[in-house]
């Protein structure tokens, strides 16, 4: 049921794509943003160079496989879509699509993030005492647990460990927003609200997480 689960997922996140790349070189428009290389580390890592899943994102999705190499190429705009200007849409907008596949991600995620944030608070209160610097786990390990639980996962129980990896990149986001002005702030909330993520907006922060060494520890 897990897999079957998971490759339902795989299929929704590469038939927006599909459609999002026949008519847009990037995610937002016809320059590569951060957000198109975070997305790459995944799809082109770990998907599009694995047999299996790579065949079914051609069959599938073949210009989502286009854009896997076009990524790795140094053109900007690929050939099939020669004619799209070499910057980001006017005024930011940002596409449907996007829009739909930040849609899906916050859906599947949101219930982990807000969970492993309250397992890092419930961590923070055990260990008052713990060193500026010092690695949250004692354990040679790059990315420790802060617990486990079981999700709801579309209406399937879902057993997952809660990774201090994943509240790190959430607490750099947050970091990120907390300097921006109020009208950028409030046009950030807003975005995350129409997308069903209010619930990230403001996780509990008891400390910051800072990597030395490449481990991760506390502030």
């Amino acid at each position: 049921t897990h897999f079957k689960l998971l490759e339902q997922v795989y299929d929704e996140a590469l038939d927006i794509l599909e459609c999002h790349f026949t008519t847009l070189p990037y995610l937002f428009g016809g320059l590569p943003s951060i957000a198109d290389h975070a997305l790459m580390g995944p799809l082109f890592g770990h998907l599009a160079r694995d047999p299996e899943p790579a065949m079914r994102m051609k069959q599938r999705a073949p210009r989502v496989f286009r854009w896997t190499e076009h990524m790795n190429t140094p053109e900007i705009v690929w050939p099939e879509l020669f004619d799209e200007p070499t910057e980001y849409l006017a005024e930011d907008r940002i596409p449907e699509t996007t829009l739909a596949l930040l849609r899906l991600f916050i859906g599947d995620t949101k219930q982990r993030m807000v969970l492993t944030a309250e397992a890092f608070e419930r961590w923070a209160e055990e260990h008052p005492d713990h060193a500026s610097g010092a690695a949250i786990s004692d354990k040679d390990i790059d990315e420790p647990m802060l617990g486990r639980a079981t999700l709801d996962y579309r209406g399937v129980p879902f057993q997952s460990v809660l990774l201090a990896q994943h509240l790190w990149v959430h607490q750099r986001a947050q970091a990120w927003r907390d300097e921006l002005c109020a009208r950028d702030q409030k046009a950030c909330d807003a975005l995350l609200a129409s997308l069903d993520g209010e619930s990230l907006t403001d996780l509990p922060r008891p400390r910051r997480m800072i990597r030395i060494d490449n481990r991760l520890a506390v502030e």
